[in-house]
């Protein structure tokens, strides 16, 4: 299960200025310093937009757009250039790749907000009928689940017998948007919401990718 958070960089901003709902994103003082996934490129953060939009109006993204936000490839990308200082804020973390920034001793801090929703996502995994080598595939899939690699992994997981990561409470008893299935089954929808994106964005720029 991953979850998608505000986060800051500790050395830029301070902890009573962190952004703590969608709106502070608006604010002036953010302006070219905020950094997220192309929308049209990643569907966990387009459904984030598509949650925030459905809370604070459709023109909510006009105005996040029109403060001057900066683009990335993945959800690394956009944890490393916060935790570097090359912006200040996001709200387009995932807890996990936080959390491992901070035990590397990098200035990053996430937030939940009280306010928002908290949107959640998840990754699924599965062996093809005809998989050449289902038993090998089975065996990672067992490793994978196996409790103590969910441990190692440091994201919610789907196990109920393995805790929450280090210092966060149960999943859910944040505010969580939790439809995600729905919304990635939308077609119709996923295909207007890449088009409006891509549209006031622009096209995907790759650099060469994530190392």
């Amino acid at each position: 299960m991953g979850t998608l958070s505000y986060a800051y960089n500790t050395q830029q901003v301070k902890a009573e200025n962190a952004p703590k709902s969608a709106l502070d994103f608006l604010k002036g003082e953010f302006r070219g310093k905020m950094i997220a996934c192309y929308p049209h490129d990643d569907d966990a953060t387009l459904y984030l937009f598509h949650t925030l939009g459905k809370k604070y109006g459709s023109d909510y993204i006009d105005k996040y757009l029109a403060n001057g936000p900066n683009w990335v490839q993945g959800h690394l990308s956009v944890s490393r250039s916060v935790a570097a200082g090359t912006n200040v804020v996001t709200l387009d973390a995932t807890t996990s790749t936080i959390l491992n920034l901070k035990k590397a001793g990098q200035p990053i801090e996430f937030v939940f907000s009280e306010v928002d929703p908290i949107p959640i996502y998840y990754s699924t995994a599965g062996i093809f009928k005809d998989a050449p080598h289902p038993h090998v595939a089975k065996l990672y899939l067992t490793w994978v689940l196996a409790p103590e690699q969910q441990r190692r992994i440091g994201t919610f997981s789907s196990r109920g017998d393995v805790p929450p990561p280090a210092g966060l409470k149960p999943l859910f008893s944040y505010g969580v948007a939790n439809d995600y299935r729905d919304f990635v089954t939308n077609d119709r929808l996923l295909a207007d919401l890449r088009n409006r994106f891509a549209g006031a964005i622009g096209p995907i720029r790759n650099t060469g990718g994530v190392r």
